[in-house]
């Protein structure tokens, strides 16, 4: 029986790596998750399914369909979503899964509702990994729920995931905007790369949004990549073109002195990337230093008294002057209070 059950997945794997290949380069990427999870978008809402299995592994497909922004929203199950694919290639490959699933009986995990919605409580570290599609692979906005004209972003900090900003999410959405989350790879990309990651998904969405009011709600390091998406946006003479509101909740400005031993290790050690840039004597530093934002960006820094991580000391409040952003203190938050307690007063 093992050996039979061995046999069906190889040939269910052939298959799927042949349709895969055959598809070629397209649109979107697909992930399928057998327990039919959720939809995740890309800047401009086109659907990506991921679902995962029993044994937590991910199936990743690419597909060349043309289809719109409709395609896979609110079908009941697999096969109405087959049927709503138009490519028939990506129709086979649907198919073929859907066949190899009910073989070794999997029927069951295909059943349910398909949404357009991801939800960000349950995107982890690994969820946020299968997005990204791997270490150092550039960061992409996901799509969480639709809204008003207003467009929000939420963005973690260093060595976490969405799901730990979930307040921030939940903000954007009692306040009917829409929203989004910038996934990115924290413990192998560098700042620099992870800041023009997120100012090219940024200059994607204007592009198709044109006009559209954006606020960019950040926790720790996330607002340290914020800033640089913003230098580069400005060196690219887009920044100009949106009204952007910028809140960063305990982003180290000033950097770390204990960061800065870090240039001397090799960039493919975990974590060497982001703490070279995190030096208080870093390039990255040093760009922050001269940052002057137009005066369509509203930067808004917010402090806690208790951050051990992040101390609102004297050099922390010379770098909010350097940046010409508002102040907010909160005395009795630490690190990780401060993201709910400003996310009460935004």
């Amino acid at each position: 029986m093992k050996k039979s059950i061995l046999i069906l997945i190889l040939i269910a794997c052939t298959q799927l790596i042949m349709a895969s290949v055959s598809l070629g380069m397209g649109k979107f990427t697909a992930s399928v998750n057998m327990n039919l999870s959720k939809i995740v978008t890309n800047v401009t809402q086109t659907p990506a399914i991921i679902i995962k299995g029993n044994s937590g592994k991910f199936i990743t497909l690419a597909t060349s369909s043309n289809s719109s922004n409709s395609i896979l929203t609110n079908a009941s199950n697999l096969n109405s979503a087959t049927n709503n694919v138009k490519s028939s290639k990506a129709k086979i490959l649907f198919q073929s899964i859907t066949k190899w699933l009910k073989k070794i009986g999997s029927k069951k995990q295909i059943s349910g509702n398909i949404t357009k919605t991801t939800d960000i409580r349950k995107m982890d570290e690994k969820y946020e990994k299968m997005i990204l599609g791997g270490k150092n692979k550039p960061g992409k906005l996901v799509f969480l729920s639709g809204g008003s004209s207003t467009t929000a972003i939420c963005i973690h900090g260093l060595i976490n995931s969405p799901d730990r900003v979930t307040k921030l999410d939940d903000w954007a959405k009692n306040q009917g905007y829409t929203s989004y989350t910038f996934c990115y790879d924290d413990c192998y990309r560098s700042l620099w790369d992870n800041a023009d990651d997120l100012a090219r998904e940024i200059e994607r969405y204007i592009s198709v949004n044109p006009g559209r009011k954006i606020i960019i709600n950040t926790h720790s390091l996330g607002g340290r990549i914020a800033l640089g998406a913003l230098n580069y946006l400005m060196q690219r003479r887009v920044l100009s073109k949106t009204k952007f509101d910028v809140n960063l909740m305990a982003p180290p400005i000033d950097g770390f002195v204990s960061a800065n031993i870090s240039k001397i290790f090799p960039g493919k050690i975990k974590m060497s990337k982001p703490l070279k840039d995190l030096g208080s004597k870093s390039k990255y530093q040093k760009m922050l230093a001269k940052l002057k934002l137009p005066s369509n960006v509203r930067l808004v820094i917010y402090s806690g008294g208790k951050d051990k991580i992040v101390p609102a000391d004297r050099k922390f409040f010379k770098m909010v002057r350097t940046l010409n952003a508002i102040s907010r203190y909160f005395p009795s938050d630490d690190h990780h209070t401060l993201v709910p307690t400003v996310a009460k007063i935004l």
